[in-house]
């Protein structure tokens, strides 16, 4: 099955690992990876005004510069992005701080919340 996935991670490393991680259990997915928040809302941004079709998964780190987690889903709401047309968003953290948690798994744009790195088991469980 062929899914087109963004990560979005200022952590080059946790990019390449989490990156490597999704093709190893859906090689046939296109994965692209954004070390800042700011240059992935632009390419969502981009693909709402050509009318092209967003990812299916996206990968979103909490503890970024310049723009947060939390500042990217705002951006999301600021372009108007129809979450009927919206993406399986995934929150990735190292934080053991549970209010971030929390706020993950009842943020409407949300559909989970898992701790870096992400497991295999998280991995096979999205792609069933």
């Amino acid at each position: 099955m062929s899914l087109q996935i963004c990560v979005i991670d200022d952590d080059q490393i946790n990019n390449y690992i989490t990156s490597k991680m999704l093709l190893k259990y859906n090689p046939d997915s296109h994965v692209k990876c954004f070390s800042n928040a700011t240059s992935a809302l632009d390419y969502i941004n981009n693909l709402r005004v050509t009318g092209q079709p967003f990812p299916d998964f996206l990968f979103l780190d909490i503890a970024m510069p310049t723009l947060d987690g939390w500042q990217f889903l705002d951006g999301l709401d600021h372009f108007n992005i129809d979450p009927s047309r919206s993406m399986k968003i995934y929150m990735l953290s190292t934080s053991l701080k549970i209010d971030e948690k929390v706020r993950g798994l009842t943020h409407s744009r949300v559909s989970g919340f898992y701790d870096k790195p992400l497991k295999a088991e998280n991995i096979i469980k999205l792609f069933r």
